[in-house]
C-alpha cells in the first residue's frame, strides 16, 4: 500500500510546483508585492468598558420533520468582552462576580414565544428548549428572535437582541441529511451504506487520495481503507472518467465510507456546481462538499468568497431537496505544515521571512524573524487553530462554524500505520469529543500540549510532546487523580503511572482516567483538648 502515500505526496508536489510563487494566497518571489500572512483581517478595537456579545443559534442544523417528537433547542452565548466584536453592546454591570448575574432571555418565532428563562452572564451554549410540533417544515429557514433583558447597576434595564436562522426541513425522500451539532461542532449522519439507522456523530479521518491513477484502477483499496478504520475518502479532482468515479463512490457506499467531494477547480462556475450537485444529491454517503481549497490569489477577497460560493449554492437549493450537506462555509480547514520546513526563508525563491510574516499584534522586533520566535514550532499548529477560532468569534461565527485541521503527513509508510492506529482508537475517543455536556480544558506543561474532556466520572486526556526530549506530566497538574487509567492510543513512547504520564520525543497519547475530575486537597485539624 505504499502507492497511496507516494501518490498523495507526488500530487501535492506537482501542485506546489505549478503555483508555488502564489501559494495559499501568499507571494513568495522577491519581485512580487508584499502580502501580509494574516490576510486582510483587522483585529477588533479594544474597549475600556465591558461589552455584552449576545448571540444565539440552533442546537442542531438542520432539524427534520422526523425530529418533531424530540425537543429542539436554541443555544445562548452571553460573553462579556472588552473588544468591539460582532453584536457587542455596552453593558452596565452590577457589582459582584459575573457568575451570580443573569439575563432574562426570550426566544420567539413569528411572534410566538418558544421559551423564556434566566441565562447566566458569560454563558456558553446555554440551551433553551422548545417543541417543533406547531412549526411547519419548509425549505426556507425560519428567523428566530432572541431578546435579553439585564438589570444591573443602573436603575433601568438594558435590552440586547440577536437573531438566528432555524432550519426545519421536510424529511428527505430518497437520501439522507448531514447535520451539524452546534453544541460540539460535530457532524451527524446516518450510516453511509444507505441501509438505514440513526444519526450518529462522524469523525472524518482519511487521506487526500489520487483518483485517476489510483482509486479508479483498484477498488480493493476502498475495502482496505475501511478495514484500517478510516471513515472518509477525499478523492482529488479532476474526475474525467465519471463511470469510474461512480463505481468508486458505489463501492464506498457498500463498505460504509463517506465521501468528501472536492470542487476546488469549479467552485466559481455555477453551471458546473449545479451539474455536480445534481449527480451527487441522492448519494447517502455524501458527507461534505468542498468548494474551495487553498485560494491561489490574495485578490480573492473575503467579500468574493461570501458572494460567489453562496450564489452557486443558492442556485442549487431547489435541486438539493434530497440532501442537505455542509459546505466549507460551515467548516474552516487549516493546514500548518512546519515539520521539515524552513519557515523563516524560502530556499526556492531566496526570500527571507521579514516583518511582513510576523503575526498581527506580535511583539517581535522589526527585521528577520529570530530563530527563537516560536514561528516554525509545533505550537504553530495550535496557534493557527486558536487564531481562526478567535477570528470567527470576532465575526460572530464561532457557534455556527467549525475549525478542522489537515495534519501534515510525513514519514513514508509509517504515517498510514499511525493514522490507522488513531482511526481505530476513535470509538473510545469520540464519545467524549461529541458529548455536549463534556467540559474541555487545555494545558501546556513544559513542551506538552494537553487537552482534557471531563464527562461524569471519566476524563479523556489527549497529549502531544512538542519537544525531542522526554516530557513528564503529573495528573495533579491537570486536576486529576491517576487511579483507573486506560491507554487508548499511543504514537511513539507514551507511558502512564499512578502519578502521571511520560511522553517520549514527539510522542502522543490518549488516556481515559476514571476518577474525580478535580483533585481537592485540604487538611483537617482536630482539637482534642
Amino acid at each position: 500500500m505504499k502507492r497511496v502515500i507516494l501518490s498523495g505526496l507526488v500530487g501535492a508536489q506537482l501542485l506546489t510546483t505549478a503555483v508555488a510563487q502564489t501559494w495559499c494566497g501568499k507571494h513568495y518571489m522577491s519581485t512580487q508585492s508584499v502580502v501580509a500572512p494574516g490576510g486582510n483581517f483587522q483585529p477588533p478595537a479594544a474597549s475600556k468598558d465591558p461589552l455584552l456579545a449576545f448571540r444565539c443559534a440552533p442546537a442542531i442544523r438542520p432539524y427534520l420533520a422526523e425530529d418533531v417528537s424530540s425537543p429542539a433547542a436554541v443555544l445562548i452565548d452571553s460573553p462579556v468582552v472588552y473588544y468591539e466584536i460582532a453584536n457587542a453592546k455596552p453593558i452596565d454591570l452590577a457589582a459582584g462576580p459575573l457568575s451570580t448575574q443573569t439575563l432574562d432571555v426570550t426566544i420567539s418565532l413569528n411572534g410566538k414565544t418558544l421559551d423564556q428563562r434566566p441565562v447566566p452572564l458569560n454563558a456558553t451554549a446555554y440551551e433553551l428548549s422548545f417543541s417543533l410540533e406547531d412549526v411547519t417544515p419548509q425549505m426556507a429557514a425560519y428567523n428566530v428572535s432572541c431578546e435579553a433583558t439585564y438589570t444591573g447597576s443602573a436603575s433601568t434595564s438594558q435590552t440586547f437582541s440577536a437573531t438566528t436562522a432555524l432550519s426545519f426541513l421536510p424529511n428527505p425522500t430518497n437520501s439522507s441529511v448531514t447535520k451539524m451539532d452546534l453544541r460540539t461542532g460535530g457532524l451527524l449522519a446516518k450510516p453511509a451504506t444507505g441501509l438505514g439507522g440513526a444519526y450518529e456523530p462522524v469523525f472524518p479521518i482519511g487521506f487526500y487520495t489520487m483518483f485517476d491513477d489510483y482509486l479508479a484502477t483498484n477498488l480493493s483499496v476502498i475495502d482496505e481503507l475501511k478495514e484500517q478504520g478510516f471513515t472518509i475518502i477525499h478523492p482529488v479532482p479532476t474526475f474525467d472518467n465519471m463511470t469510474a468515479f461512480n463505481m468508486v463512490v458505489d463501492r464506498m457506499q457498500e463498505v460504509g465510507l463517506y465521501l468528501m467531494y472536492d470542487m476546488r477547480f469549479t467552485y466559481m462556475n455555477t453551471t458546473s456546481v449545479i451539474e455536480q450537485v445534481n449527480s451527487l444529491k441522492n448519494r447517502p454517503n455524501l458527507l461534505l462538499l468542498i468548494p474551495l481549497m487553498q485560494p491561489p490569489s490574495p485578490t480573492i477577497s473575503s467579500t468574493a468568497w461570501t458572494v460567489i460560493i453562496p450564489s452557486a449554492w443558492c442556485s442549487t437549493a431547489k435541486i438539493t431537496t434530497g440532501h442537505h450537506t455542509p459546505l466549507a462555509l460551515d467548516v474552516v480547514m487549516q493546514d500548518v505544515y512546519m515539520v521539515g520546513n524552513n519557515v523563516t526563508h524560502s530556499n526556492e525563491w531566496n526570500t527571507p521571512c521579514d516583518t511582513t510574516a510576523v503575526q498581527p499584534n506580535s511583539t517581535l522586533p522589526a527585521g528577520y524573524v529570530p530563530a527563537n520566535s516560536g514561528i516554525g514550532t509545533y505550537f504553530d499548529i495550535s496557534d493557527r487553530v486558536a487564531s481562526f477560532k478567535n477570528r470567527l468569534e470576532v465575526m460572530g461565527w464561532e457557534r455556527t462554524k467549525a475549525v478542522w485541521t489537515v495534519p501534515q503527513a510525513f514519514g513514508g509508510e509509517n504515517i498510514k500505520a499511525s493514522a490507522s492506529a488513531f482511526a481505530m482508537s476513535l470509538p473510545k475517543i469520540t464519545p467524549f469529543l461529541f458529548d455536549p455536556a463534556a467540559v474541555r480544558t487545555t494545558y501546556v506543561v513544559g513542551g506538552a500540549s494537553v487537552a482534557t474532556w471531563g464527562a461524569g466520572s471519566q476524563t479523556l486526556v489527549l497529549a502531544t510532546n512538542t519537544n525531542y526530549i522526554n516530557q513528564t506530566v503529573q495528573w495533579e497538574a491537570l486536576g486529576l487523580e491517576g487511579d483507573g487509567t486506560t491507554t487508548v492510543f499511543t504514537s511513539g513512547i507514551a507511558e502512564t503511572s499512578q502519578d502521571g504520564f511520560m511522553l517520549g520525543s514527539v510522542g502522543s497519547g490518549a488516556f481515559v482516567v476514571t476518577a474525580l475530575r478535580r483533585v481537592l486537597r485540604f487538611t483537617v485539624t482536630w482539637d482534642l483538648q
